[in-house]
């Protein structure tokens, strides 16, 4: 569990060794918990060069190319949602307390790519089992329901400047 002023950073690398190691860099002088990734570096269908010390690395392992991803350090314990997760979406379950009171969030790192053959929203943010990144209409937070219980959801969308988003 971390408190309520979690750092949080988005970043798109664009594939970019140089800036992997730009980002793992600043993670540990600015005290970031958590940095959602768009295009991160790939080497042999894995994402690489994000090695935080005491961190974890969450992405769609199954697929060739992933395209986003969640870095975590060590404070904060994040638990990858499979269901949510693919090529395009990574998503994690994280706890904060605010105000003394613990709170589920669900943390989504967003791809929408200029080339897809259906228009945004993808099938990835609407997901098939009731739980919707989609529904989030603000951009910070809001609540969703799944199975009675209420958590509260922030997702980050990198939108190309060709998509129709």
């Amino acid at each position: 569990m971390v408190s309520a002023n979690l750092q949080v950073t988005q970043i798109n690398l664009q594939h970019c060794k140089e800036a992997s190691s730009l980002l793992n860099h600043s993670i540990s002088k600015l005290q970031t918990g958590l940095a959602l990734v768009q295009e991160p570096w790939i080497y042999k269908n894995r994402v690489r060069g994000l090695n935080i010390r005491g961190g974890h690395l969450y992405y769609d392992s199954t697929c060739e190319t992933p395209r986003t991803c969640i870095v975590a350090t060590g404070a904060v314990q994040a638990k990858m949602l499979v269901q949510l997760t693919s090529r395009d979406v990574t998503a994690v379950k994280i706890t904060i307390s605010v105000g003394g009171v613990n709170r589920d969030v669900v943390m989504g790192s967003v791809y929408l790519p200029y080339d897809a053959q259906e228009p945004p929203p993808s099938k990835e943010l609407v997901n098939r089992d009731g739980f919707s990144l989609s529904s989030v209409r603000c951009p910070r937070t809001s609540a969703i329901k799944r199975t009675g219980k209420s958590c509260s959801v922030l997702r980050n969308t990198e939108t190309s400047a060709h998509s129709g988003m």
